[in-house]
C-alpha cells in the first residue's frame, strides 16, 4: 500500500493543493486452511480496496492543460462505473465491465460473488450543494446491486487422493519398464535403440512424479505457512519509508526537498531535487514560466531548474535556491514575496543559509522540509510532521501563549483551533489581497471576563475572528463556525474570480466579505463594587483597556 501511495499521481488545483489524479486500487488475496477431523479445507477470498478520486467541475478546480485532460479522464472512468452499476441495478445481460480499466480489475467485486460497501465523502457547506446531492445518489445506486456472497471453500483430500493414486500408476508404469512387457521384451528393436527409449520413458515418468510431489507439498499446511513466511520477508525488504527522514533522492549528496501534507499518507511524496546550480520558484501558468516549465536552463556552464506552483499568494518570481561553493543552499526570496515566505515560522526578508529539516512555507498552503545528508548535526529534529509545522507557525505568531490558569485540557484544546485556524485565516487574507477587498482578519482570544456570563455559569476562553476595514477602520467578531461558512463562500467567490479574470457583480449583501454594522465590544474597564457594601461611594477614573489589552482611554465611574 505504501509503494503504491508514493506511485500516486498528485496535483494542486483551486480546490485542492494535494488532488489526487488518478484512482487507487490494493487487492489483498486471503487463503486459509482448516483441518477437521483429519480433512484439510481451502477458504479463499479477495478484498479490494479502492480510492476512487472525485469528480471534477473544471471551473470549480480551475484546471487547464495535463489538469483537465486527467480531470477529464477521472470524470470518464467513473461515468462507465457508473453505467456498471447501473447495469447490474437493472439485471442486463450485458454489463460493460471493459468500458474502462477500472471497472475491468471490479468486475468480480461488483457482480461476482461478493459484497460491495462505498464511503462517500461529502461537503457540509451550502456551495457545495450540488456536488453533495450527486455524490449521494452515486453511492445510493451501490446499495442497490444485490449479490449473494457464499463461502469459497474446497476440501483437499480429494485433490491429494488423485496425486497420491496417479504417483502409484507413474511408479507402476516405470517398474514395468524392465518388465518382459515392456520395452526390453519388444521383438526387433536393437538394443541402441531400445535403452534410449527406455531413458525417455524414464525421464518423462520421473519428471511427472516431481511435478505431483510439488503439489501435494503446496497443499500440505506447512509448506504452505513457509511461503507466506517467505512472502513476508520479501514484502518487508521491499517496505518504502513512511517517514520523510529517508526519502529518495538522485544522489546521496543532493539536497531535496519533501512536501508535507496534514494527511500523514500524502506527506513525503512530492520530492523537489536541488541539483542544479539554481532553482527557481515560480507561479505555474504565468508568462515567463510556461516555457521553462520541467525544463533545465543552461547558461555561462551552469544549470537553472524551475519549481512552479500554483495558489494562493504564489507570485511569478518567488523564492529562488542557490547552492553555494561549500554544498549548502540559500534561499532568497523575490520582491513581491517578502512576506508569503517563511522559515521555520519567521518571516524570510532577504536570504538565508537553510539547514536540515528547515520548514519551508511558499505562499499559504506549500508546505516543505529541506533535506541534505551532507550536513547531518546535532540538534537536528530526525522526523517533521504537519502538527510539529503548525504549532511552530502558531508560535512565531505570538499566539501560543495562554492564561496560566487554564487547565491543560483547555489549553489543549485552544491551542487545536488555533493550529486549525491559522491556515484558513492566511488563505482568507491572501484573497482579500488578491481581490482588493481591504479587509484583513486575525485571530482574538476572548477571556471568559469579556464574554456575557450568566451569574453561576462557567466559561472559558473562546477564539473568535477579527475582520477589520482598511479604509474605515471599522471591526465585526465573527465565532469561529461563522467564520468556517464565510470561509466555503469567499472560496467560491474567488474560484469564479480566478476562472473568469475578473470579480463577478454580486449584491451587497451576497458578498461573503460584507457585513452590516452592529454594536462591538472595544474593550472593558473594571469597577470595583466592594466599597459599596459597607456604604461608601465609588468615585474614580479608571483605565479602559482594548481586547489586546492596550490601554485605550480613560473612563469616569461613580457609584453611589
Amino acid at each position: 500500500m505504501e509503494q503504491g501511495t508514493a506511485n500516486r499521481t498528485m496535483a494542486a488545483t483551486n480546490m485542492n493543493a494535494s488532488s489526487s489524479r488518478a484512482h487507487t486500487l490494493v487487492c489483498i488475496s486471503f487463503d486459509q486452511l482448516i483441518t477437521r477431523d483429519g480433512c484439510t479445507t481451502r477458504l479463499s477470498s479477495n478484498i479490494n480496496f479502492v480510492d476512487l478520486a472525485g469528480s471534477e467541475r473544471a471551473d470549480s478546480t480551475g484546471s487547464t492543460g495535463d489538469r483537465l485532460k486527467e480531470g477529464a479522464n477521472i470524470n470518464r472512468s467513473l461515468s462507465a462505473l457508473g453505467n456498471v452499476i447501473s447495469a447490474l441495478v437493472e439485471n442486463k445481460k450485458v454489463v460493460p465491465y471493459r468500458d474502462s480499466v477500472l471497472t475491468k480489475l471490479l468486475q468480480n467485486a461488483l457482480g461476482g460473488n461478493s459484497k460491495t460497501v462505498m464511503i462517500a465523502a461529502l461537503s457540509p457547506a451550502d456551495i457545495n450543494y450540488m456536488e453533495t446531492l450527486s455524490t449521494l445518489r452515486y453511492a445510493d445506486r451501490v446499495k442497490q446491486i444485490k449479490t449473494k456472497a457464499v463461502v469459497n471453500d474446497r476440501s483437499q483430500d480429494s485433490m491429494i487422493k488423485e496425486l497420491l493414486a496417479e504417483n502409484a500408476r507413474l511408479k507402476q508404469q516405470l517398474l514395468e519398464i524392465t518388465n518382459q512387457s515392456g520395452v526390453a521384451s519388444a521383438p526387433g528393436l536393437p538394443q541402441e535403440e531400445r535403452t534410449k527409449t527406455e531413458e525417455g520413458i524414464r525421464t518423462e515418468i520421473m519428471a511427472q512424479l516431481e511435478n505431483n510431489t510439488e503439489l501435494l507439498e503446496i497443499q500440505d499446511q506447512k509448506a504452505f505457512l513457509k511461503k507466506l513466511e517467505e512472502a513476508r520477508k520479501e514484502a518487508s525488504n521491499m517496505k518504502l519509508p513512511s517517514t520523510i527522514s529517508r526519502s529518495p533522492k538522485s544522489s546521496p549528496n543532493c539536497p531535496y526537498l519533501s512536501n508535507l501534507n496534514e494527511d500523514p499518507q500524502l506527506s513525503g511524496v512530492i520530492i523537489y531535487s536541488l541539483d542544479a546550480d539554481k532553482i527557481v520558484v515560480g507561479r505555474e501558468g504565468a508568462p515567463g514560466n510556461l516555457r521553462v516549465h520541467g525544463r533545465v536552463v543552461e547558461k555561462d556552464g551552469k544549470k537553472t531548474a524551475y519549481i512552479l506552483l500554483r495558489g494562493l499568494n504564489i507570485q511569478d518570481t518567488h523564492a529562488t535556491f542557490t547552492r553555494l561553493q561549500d554544498g549548502r543552499m540559500e534561499l532568497s526570496v523575490g520582491t513581491n514575496s517578502t512576506r508569503s515566505t517563511k522559515v521555520n515560522g519567521t518571516i524570510l526578508t532577504t536570504s538565508q543559509i537553510l539547514k536540515p529539516m528547515d520548514r519551508i512555507l511558499f505562499g499559504s498552503y506549500h508546505l516543505y522540509v529541506y533535506h541534505n545528508e551532507s550536513q547531518k548535526a546535532k540538534g537536528i529534529p530526525d522526523h517533521v510532521d504537519w502538527d510539529f509545522a503548525q504549532k511552530e507557525l502558531a508560535k512565531c505568531e505570538g499566539i501560543d501563549q495562554f492564561d496560566k490558569a487554564m487547565g491543560e485540557n483547555e489549553r489543549c484544546a485552544l491551542q487545536q483551533q488555533l493550529i486549525e485556524l491559522i491556515p484558513m485565516l492566511q488563505e482568507v487574507n491572501c484573497i482579500a489581497k488578491e481581490m482588493d477587498k481591504r479587509r484583513i482578519f486575525d485571530i482574538v482570544l476572548l477571556p471568559p471576563l469579556l464574554q456575557r456570563t450568566i451569574y453561576g455559569q462557567r466559561k472559558t476562553t473562546k477564539i473568535v475572528v477579527r475582520m477589520k476595514c482598511l479604509e474605515t477602520g471599522n471591526i465585526w467578531m465573527w465565532e469561529r463556525g461563522k467564520f468556517l461558512n464565510r470561509r466555503f463562500l469567499i472560496q467560491e467567490m474567488y474560484h469564479g474570480f480566478d476562472s473568469e479574470g475578473d470579480q463577478a457583480v454580486r449584491k451587497q449583501e451576497d458578498d461573503p466579505f460584507w457585513e452590516p454594522l452592529e454594536p462591538l465590544l472595544v474593550g472593558f474597564a473594571p469597577a470595583f463594587l466592594q466599597p459599596l457594601a459597607y456604604g461608601l461611594d465609588y468615585v474614580d477614573r479608571v483605565q479602559i483597556s482594548d481586547l489586546d489589552g492596550q490601554s485605550i482611554g480613560k473612563l469616569s465611574v461613580s457609584l453611589q
